[in-house]
């Protein structure tokens, strides 16, 4: 009898360690954006872009900058096809305001998600009426002459692609909504900033 007490007891507490480990890891899964932890975001809606200064995508006279967003774009869904991860849906409003961190870099100098006065991704979005919590991808690539938009678009996502962070953003199944924005200047340094959103700005 008392075996069969020992024997029960051992299987419950194994049922509760289990139970335990599962719940973890759901919870662990929802951090790091493995798992959705809402369901149905709004991916689509009206773009308010009225506010948002509407710079140049490129000085360079051979790139084309606009170009190069969609490429950049368009190359990180397919990635994101091929690992079995939902397409991002495009937003005009989230493009405009990742093309103005692009261009600030290359006005002031610098290479960071947080701009020398402070402002970071967060402010920047709600400056403009942006999203909520953004993620953000940097690259900066100096313009050779043999270059065009196919190779530099290859070689920005290859730099996301063999960064653990970089990559863990781009492949993410918890953000849905995106857009690229690029600065390249006369003198041939492209700059590249993919923002990242959970849901359409206007949601």
């Amino acid at each position: 009898m008392r075996l069969w007490i020992r024997r029960t007891v051992n299987a419950v507490s194994l049922v509760i360690l289990i139970g335990v480990f599962a719940v973890a890891g759901l919870f662990a899964a929802a951090e790091l954006g493995v798992i959705d932890t809402t369901s149905d975001p709004v991916v689509t809606g009206p773009e308010n872009t009225s506010q948002i200064p509407n710079v140049s995508a490129s000085e360079h006279p051979e790139i084309d900058g606009e170009a190069l967003e969609i490429a950049v774009f368009e190359r990180v869904n397919e990635k994101r096809t091929a690992t079995g991860v939902h397409t991002f849906s495009h937003s005009e409003q989230v493009r405009l305001i990742s093309r103005l961190h692009s261009k600030d870099m290359a006005e002031r100098d610098y290479f960071d998600h947080i701009a020398p006065d402070g402002e970071g991704p967060e402010e920047r979005h709600a400056r403009y009426d942006g999203c909520d919590r953004p993620n953000e991808n940097l690259a900066v690539l100096n313009v050779n002459p043999d270059d065009d938009i196919e190779s530099l678009t290859y070689r920005a996502v290859e730099i996301w692609s063999e960064s653990e962070g970089h990559n863990k953003s781009m492949l993410t199944s918890y953000d849905h909504v995106s857009g690229v924005g690029v600065h390249v200047t006369a003198e041939g340094r492209a700059y590249i900033t993919q923002n990242f959103c959970r849901e359409h700005p206007s949601a």
